[in-house]
């Protein structure tokens, strides 16, 4: 595990599977199961050098598979959990940005002090939210 994370630019790399390698698995696991348009699997390469990056604006009522990603990413840290148990709880992540999402999201803006309570784009995954999605992606 420490040379994965230090393969992987996750410091410190103690061997602890925390936050930080979570993600970066999920986020490099996912990526590896998408299919390309042909719906043939990607050419083999390390998806865990090149995770999967937020490059789409995300908001709630929104159907898409960056909105799976994101929510598995949120699972990871349980401050910013969607849910304990059921629906939108770590390996029942959905792709549908609901109300569980939204309310991720606003967590996950606060801790990292990107927007808060009455700011324009708090709950929306938009150009600051996603670069530090891609942050903590790419640790």
């Amino acid at each position: 595990l420490s040379r994965f994370q230090e393969a992987n630019n996750i410091t410190p790399a103690l061997g602890y599977f925390g936050p930080l390698t979570r993600a970066k698995i999920l986020l490099a696991s996912a990526s590896s199961t998408q299919l390309t348009a042909t719906g043939t699997p990607p050419a083999a390469t390390s998806t865990l050098a090149t995770p999967r990056l937020f490059l789409n604006p995300l908001s709630f009522g929104q159907t898409h598979s960056d909105v799976l990603l994101l929510q598995q990413l949120l699972n990871t840290d349980l401050a910013t959990r969607l849910a304990h148990t059921g629906v939108g709880s770590p390996n029942h992540e959905t792709s549908y940005f609901g109300s569980l999402t939204l309310a991720a999201v606003k967590r996950f803006q606060i801790k990292y002090d990107l927007a808060q309570a009455g700011d324009r784009g708090f709950g929306h995954v938009g150009p600051k939210t996603r670069a530090e999605l891609n942050k903590l992606g790419v640790r």
